[in-house]
């Protein structure tokens, strides 16, 4: 690579070298299951996209350090994870925070996986999001009194 951010190749043409980006599907942010999401929740999304390099989905990690460094309290982090889940957009594929100690791994849902050893993918959903529905809710709206 030259100082201008080119590459050579083996036929002598130059390339732009590409800064890493992360790409999300207008199908996943037209859902319902997007539109739900809290802001922690999409914003830790974001974050497991950018962990992403193309070889390590289902075995996407972030650590308590990594993820305090962006912004985010323990508590925050795991309920936003735990709605990403339920929501459909990733899987954990292996749970960490055992005594040998090792942290969770993730899949996100709509994209392909690599499959590596120590992942559990037994109940794992492709594009899971897309078959979330709303769980019933009692809101002011659903409520009737009647006096009697």
């Amino acid at each position: 690579m030259n100082g201008n951010g080119f590459l050579k190749t083996r036929q002598n043409r130059v390339r732009r070298q590409v800064e890493p980006f992360i790409q999300i599907s207008s199908l996943v942010l037209n859902s319902d299951a997007y539109k739900d999401l809290g802001f922690s929740a999409r914003s830790i999304l974001n974050e497991i996209l950018n962990f992403h390099n193309g070889k390590n989905n289902g075995s996407i990690w972030m650590t308590k350090e990594i993820l305090k460094q962006r912004g985010f309290s323990k508590n925050t982090a795991t309920r936003a994870l735990k709605e990403l889940i339920s929501h459909g957009f990733i899987y954990m594929t292996r749970r960490g925070g055992n005594l040998n100690g090792g942290c969770s791994w993730y899949a996100i849902t709509w994209l392909k996986i690599n499959r590596v050893e120590g992942q559990h993918l037994e109940n794992f959903v492709s594009n899971a999001y897309a078959k979330w529905r709303p769980s019933k809710k009692m809101t002011g709206q659903n409520l009737v009194l009647h006096n009697t």
